[in-house]
């Protein structure tokens, strides 16, 4: 191994799902890692090894160095080897990501522990002149990079090429009539940025997936339209909807035929219109 001095693995496990794929990344990887942080366990004077995760592994090494910890990380196919090594620390991280059996997801308690450690990663400051129109993030699916068809990664396939919406154009023409909405694709982003996008918006529209993880940095009060794939509901199957419960934000749930069919464009509408009723609603209530 590399390293000089102390040193421990983290082991990750994730019950459903691949760590190449984001959701399970984050859920297995990068939560368990910032509630070690929240919890004050993390040592600098200790080397941690993780499993590498393709691209992916950028993020939590962003972590680790705004914290100043000092992580390495070891291939994927040395994952068996490294869990059985003797005479080594080992932790062994809980799991975040089977989200839909609700008791495999955070707790009100680790959502605000978690926030308080993460937030300040990102640059973010609050607009000091609010918009006359209401901000939208359209949080599309990108294809997979290179990584993904390499000998490197433990599965093929991600992003665009798992589900994707093929009329983001004009959906995202149909709501530019009436909003301010900005366009991304999150796999082209760090964490910090991606926390930008999801703290500076009122209502956030994108299919069920790795790119909604990002509500967990969303300001309170601000709505959520999921579309999701008719073949990916599952009994309890509530992944963001619990966090967005937790969070005091909206949620909303629109039912798309196959993960790469054509969403209907005026429901979509439909239901943002009605998210921004609701959102006055509620803060007329919180004004009186």
């Amino acid at each position: 191994l590399d390293c000089e001095g102390d040193f421990t693995f983290l082991h990750a496990h994730n019950f459903a799902g691949n760590l190449d794929h984001y959701h399970h990344f984050f859920g297995a990887v990068v939560l368990p890692f910032l509630e070690l942080i929240s919890l004050g366990y993390t040592n600098k004077e200790m080397t941690y090894f993780v499993q590498k995760c393709g691209p992916l592994s950028s993020e939590l090494q962003e972590i680790a160095d705004f914290y100043e910890v000092k992580i390495k990380f070891f291939p994927a196919c040395l994952r068996d080897v490294a869990v059985n090594l003797k005479e080594v620390t080992h932790i062994h991280l809980p799991s975040y990501d089977y989200s839909y059996h609700t008791d495999w997801w955070l707790k009100p308690h680790q959502v605000k522990a978690i926030r308080r450690v993460a937030l300040p990663i990102s640059s973010f400051k609050s607009d000091a002149i609010k918009e006359d129109r209401h901000k939208i993030l359209l949080v599309d699916r990108a294809p997979p990079t290179d990584y993904y068809s390499s000998p490197e990664a433990t599965t093929g396939t991600s992003g665009a090429v798992r589900r994707s919406v093929p009329n983001m154009d004009e959906l995202e023409l149909a709501l530019e009539a009436d909003y301010s909405v900005e366009r991304v694709f999150l796999e082209h982003h760090s964490l910090s940025e991606k926390m930008n996008f999801f703290r500076s918006v009122d209502i956030v529209v994108g299919q069920m997936g790795a790119g909604l993880n990002g509500l967990l940095w969303m300001k309170p009060g601000a709505s959520l339209v999921e579309i999701h794939p008719l073949d990916e509901i599952r009994r309890d199957y509530a992944a963001y909807g619990n966090t967005a419960k937790e969070l005091s934000i909206l949620h909303y749930r629109i039912i798309q035929g196959q993960p790469h069919a054509a969403v209907n464009i005026d429901l979509v509408v439909a239901y943002i219109k009605q998210a921004v009723r609701d959102m006055r609603s509620i803060s007329l209530a919180l004004e009186s």
